[in-house]
């Protein structure tokens, strides 16, 4: 790596996906050489192509060749993977993408957020805060900022934020300085086996931070209540109308937006304005400011960038309203998750609240039943997608129609073809249609809304 970077060629499996293309262009911006292959074209494969890097699609063993000093892949990517396989044909090393993330991190003092739901949002908030404060950070979020206008970016300051995946335990490969836990939820039971180990992970990633460093912890959470009295690292505390470092009191809501006042230390701060709706989302703030505080000493202009914060692409983002018609399309795909956003869809006032939702995994389906279907009672009419699969074999009854036995108001369809049926079926009402999932139906909604456009 002490070569002259143009020499250094690193190619991506994968790397159209959120992450792996954010840690693309930081090394395309570093100056290095990238490629990369992906099974179809998309917004970041044609970003990255414009940055200067060699995208291919489809993966064939012949994406790369003997130039290549290290190949980076997903985690998506199996062992049978042609690109894989000539990897280790020409004795390339091949990287895990946290640990080409790790690799980065080295370069500057590391800010982590972590968490089973929230950390795209409180990233994403940070780095609002960070670039409003006037402190030039390197990112890589896991979504498209709105105000930033990318995932990613090269800074000049000594900062690096990125999100901590523990998907597949991969975040403990990290060392950051500062770290952010949002929640700590019974999700990628798939690869943990069990809760306890999930907890066990959360608490080595804690203790992951230097003595001189700070988690911020989020005290709604009753297995980050049990992390506290267990983790042997400095912590702040974040809640709302709770005892706590990092208070948000007197919550108002009113057309999308969220006003509170915020108290440290149990001393008022000032007010907060946030351009979105849900208590979750004033969680997400808090965290996002008390690690913000660690950095610049005033908390007031901290406090008041957070209203330059204008959302992050699929997370309640409003693509389209007409008639009475509001449709909102949202990445989220847990039973928490799902509860969350329905909450914040309800502050919408409107005369029915109808969510379309594509179940993400049947591992995640099978291990979140009963909680699947407690959540998706709540809206006045469910239609579920099949589920995606995200490279999982079938499991034996756990089907989307099978779900919607079990849900009042609930139908299952066939495939996206169904869709466009019932948008035109709530196109004239005074109607909030939720799309969820982390599959495929948000472009499939937004091809659809194109058409009406």
């Amino acid at each position: 790596m002490f070569k002259d970077k143009k020499d250094i060629k690193l190619h991506f499996i994968g790397i159209g996906g959120i992450g792996m293309s954010g840690i693309a262009k930081i090394l395309l911006m570093l100056g290095y050489r990238v490629s990369g292959s992906d099974l179809e074209e998309g917004n970041q494969t044609l970003i990255l192509k414009n940055l200067g890097a060699d995208i291919f699609i489809g993966h064939h063993k012949s994406n790369i060749d003997e130039k290549t000093k290290v190949v980076v892949y997903s985690s998506a990517i199996k062992e049978e993977n042609p690109e894989i396989k000539r990897a280790k044909e020409l004795q390339i090393p091949l990287l895990k993408r946290a640990e080409m993330l790790a690799e980065i991190m080295r370069l500057k003092y590391g800010i982590a957020v972590s968490g089973t739901h929230g950390k795209t949002t409180t990233s994403s908030m940070l780095a609002t805060i960070m670039y409003e404060c006037d402190i030039d950070l390197t990112h890589i979020i896991g979504g498209v900022v709105q105000n930033l206008g990318d995932n990613a970016k090269l800074g000049k300051s000594q900062f690096i934020l990125v999100e901590a995946d523990e998907s597949d335990g991969s975040f403990l490969m990290l060392n950051p300085v500062l770290s952010i836990i949002t929640n700590i939820d019974n999700d990628h039971l798939d690869y943990y086996k069990s809760k306890e180990k999930i907890f066990e992970s959360f608490l080595e990633f804690s203790n992951k931070i230097p003595f001189y460093g700070h988690n911020a912890l989020n005290i709604h959470d009753k297995n980050i209540c049990k992390l506290m009295t267990e983790t042997s690292r400095p912590y702040l505390t974040y809640g709302i109308d709770r005892e706590c470092d990092y208070c948000a009191k007197n919550l108002k809501t009113s057309a999308g937006k969220t006003k509170y006042d915020l108290y440290f230390k149990n001393q008022f701060v000032r007010d907060v304005t946030l351009n979105m709706p849900g208590r979750h989302n004033v969680l997400n703030s808090l965290g996002a400011i008390s690690i913000a505080h660690q950095i610049i000493p005033d908390l007031s202009p901290i406090a008041q960038s957070i209203s330059k914060f204008q959302g992050v692409g699929r997370r309640f983002e409003i693509i389209y309203e007409s008639n009475g018609l509001t449709i909102v399309d949202d990445y989220g795909h847990h039973p928490t998750e799902i509860k969350e956003t329905i909450s914040s869809a309800k502050e919408f006032k409107k005369d029915q609240l109808v969510i379309l939702y594509e179940p993400h995994r049947f591992s995640r389906t099978q291990d979140c039943w009963d909680q699947f279907i407690e959540c998706l009672q709540i809206p006045d009419k469910i239609f579920l997608l099949p589920i995606y699969p995200a490279g999982e074999p079938p499991i034996s009854g756990i089907t989307s129609y099978n779900l919607s036995l079990n849900i009042p108001n609930a139908e299952a369809l066939n495939d996206f073809n169904d869709m466009e049926n019932v948008i035109k079926r709530y196109t004239n009402t005074k109607t909030l249609l939720l799309t969820m999932g982390a599959g495929r139906i948000g472009l499939k909604i937004r091809e659809l809304v194109k058409e009406f456009h």
